[in-house]
């Protein structure tokens, strides 16, 4: 597991079905990259555990999908709602060999599941229409744990298209709208890296600006690329 997410009460954990087989990386002294194995037909989980006590609050079924990041949880009326970045397959080896990054990189999509604590089970999904190898999201830092309905993520615009690829959208969701229509496109040659990042206004609960790294290939400089959030 790559990460985790926390609700007021909850720590929440997505078991994707990839394996590290450890007599591979220790006994063989392979790769760490070789002694994963994709095995989806052993089916995803969402672990939540009390945050207080690190006891097992419910193992729930999600599907035979792959998470890298959550992006939120939080609580309400006995449910608690898990927002994640979900894929078709396991990223890691589309991060090799340099420089022919995300050859192949699957779609994926944020998703929510509304979980039910008291029956232990997931009683709806919901899916942003955006399908372009989202990565990265990013929400201000005040809703942590929190409701919140915008969260900010880096795309890919060739996401399908065989050969090298890297993040060149910035995507603006919206939960509440249940779309992802608001989006920056990078000009040709332009990358965009690292996770967005919320700055909140001091004076302003409900502005701010979010700021990004973008490369520019054809003239190798980079900067901090600032958008009104």
């Amino acid at each position: 597991m790559h990460d985790f997410s926390l609700s007021p009460r909850y720590a929440v954990f997505y078991l994707s079905p990839y394996v590290l087989d450890m007599p591979v990386l220790i006994q063989e002294g392979r790769t760490l990259q070789e002694a994963l194995r994709w095995e989806p037909e052993r089916g995803s989980q969402l672990l939540i555990v009390w945050r207080d006590s690190g006891a097992e609050a419910a193992t729930i079924p999600v599907g035979q999908r792959y998470c890298l990041h959550l992006i939120n949880c939080f609580e309400a009326d006995q449910r608690l709602m898990v927002d994640v970045i979900e894929y078709d397959r396991p990223l890691y080896d589309q991060y090799q060999v340099v420089p022919d990054l995300f050859t192949a990189v699957s779609a994926g999509q944020p998703v929510r599941f509304v979980v039910d604590m008291k029956r232990h089970e997931v009683r709806e999904r919901w899916e942003l229409d955006y399908h372009l190898a989202p990565d990265f999201p990013s929400i201000d830092p005040r809703r942590v744990t929190q409701p919140y309905r915008d969260v900010w993520i880096l795309g890919m615009s060739a996401t399908g298209r065989r050969g090298r690829k890297f993040f060149d959208q910035l995507v603006h969701a919206d939960w509440e709208e249940a779309t992802a229509g608001d989006i920056y496109q990078a000009p040709p040659l332009h990358y965009l890296g690292g996770e967005p990042i919320f700055i909140s206004d001091p004076g302003e609960q409900t502005t701010g600006v979010i700021m990004c790294q973008i490369f520019d290939a054809a003239h190798l400089t980079s900067a901090f690329a600032l958008f009104d959030a």
